[in-house]
């Protein structure tokens, strides 16, 4: 499946495409430059995710941490961690595929051996939210070679490949316990209330972006103060919780721009943009063209 934008709840969970409860398991080939500022927004989803890059480099960025994975070499996002994914380069292509998968595509059923043994003692590693299979050693080539199998299997839907998805996970998820299995049962902290407290404040944003919005607002949704608000969204996010709502506000007109004949007056109005003027140089600013050049850019792709 060829994914050029993903499904989001208001929480920013991802509503993941392809995936069946019967066979809990989805792959997309993504290619950054179809996404609106050559960026995924930031999500999470409860299924862990493997991806394999196919050109350029790609950044994800956690709550915690920047990752850099290069062309030719692939990683893990853990379960329930809040991420987004960007091109180091925005003037270069930067293609990837995503394998997304719950518990029961490897562990078969809720508190089997599987699952109990090996799979959620990774899940309930808060420290190992991500992990690169980066380095020029047998076990990584090894990973590398199956997720590049994966995909091919997965896409071709031939006899039995349901199977051999299934074995090549199995052999990468072993690597992956085998390589961080110090860290895994080493003693790990509470999972940070900072998480939580940022997906109520995100959903608080995604779903009043359109209003006025005040720094008072968007802390008194996790009972925080205003400065410990700012803290939260700079430590975990990179940046100041108003500096979010402008982003997430251009991104929206970006796409409304996009997908829509809506006047560029009304674009800006419609996503809490009070005047014109400020709505185009705020747009100006963050893609280095009018709203009027990017819509005669990008309308209809």
């Amino acid at each position: 499946m060829i994914i050029n934008e993903i499904r989001l709840s208001n929480n920013r969970q991802e509503m993941i495409e392809g995936m069946t409860p019967e066979f809990p398991y989805s792959v997309h080939y993504c290619n950054m430059k179809n996404y609106i500022g050559h960026t995924v927004p930031w999500h999470w989803h409860e299924e862990v995710e493997f991806f394999y890059i196919l050109k350029g480099t790609l950044v994800y960025t956690t709550n915690n941490n920047r990752y850099a994975v290069s062309e030719g070499t692939g990683g893990f996002v853990n379960s329930n961690v809040l991420h987004t994914e960007t091109s180091l380069d925005s003037s270069n292509d930067v293609i990837f595929t995503a394998h997304k998968f719950s518990t029961l595509f490897l562990g078969g059923f809720l508190n089997s051996v599987f699952e109990q043994k090996y799979l959620k003692p990774v899940l309930n590693c808060h420290t190992l939210e991500f992990y690169r299979f980066d380095q020029n050693t047998k076990e990584h080539r090894l990973v590398q070679a199956l997720l590049k199998k994966a995909y091919d299997v997965a896409k071709g839907e031939e006899l039995f490949y349901e199977f051999k998805l299934r074995e090549y996970f199995t052999e990468i998820w072993k690597t992956l316990y085998l390589e961080n299995e110090e860290l895994i049962f080493s003693k790990q902290p509470r999972a940070l209330a900072d998480n939580e407290r940022i997906r109520d404040m995100l959903q608080f944003i995604h779903t009043h972006y359109t209003e006025k919005i005040l720094l008072e607002d968007i802390a008194s949704v996790a009972c925080l103060s205003k400065r410990e608000c700012t803290r939260c969204f700079k430590k975990n996010l990179q940046m100041s919780p108003m500096e979010y709502v402008i982003q997430y506000r251009i991104l929206q007109a970006a796409a409304m721009l996009r997908e829509t004949d809506e006047s560029v007056v009304n674009v800006g109005m419609l996503n809490g943009f009070c005047t014109s003027s400020y709505f185009g140089k705020t747009f100006r600013e963050y893609f280095g063209r009018t709203p009027q050049e990017y819509r005669k850019r990008y309308a209809g792709r």
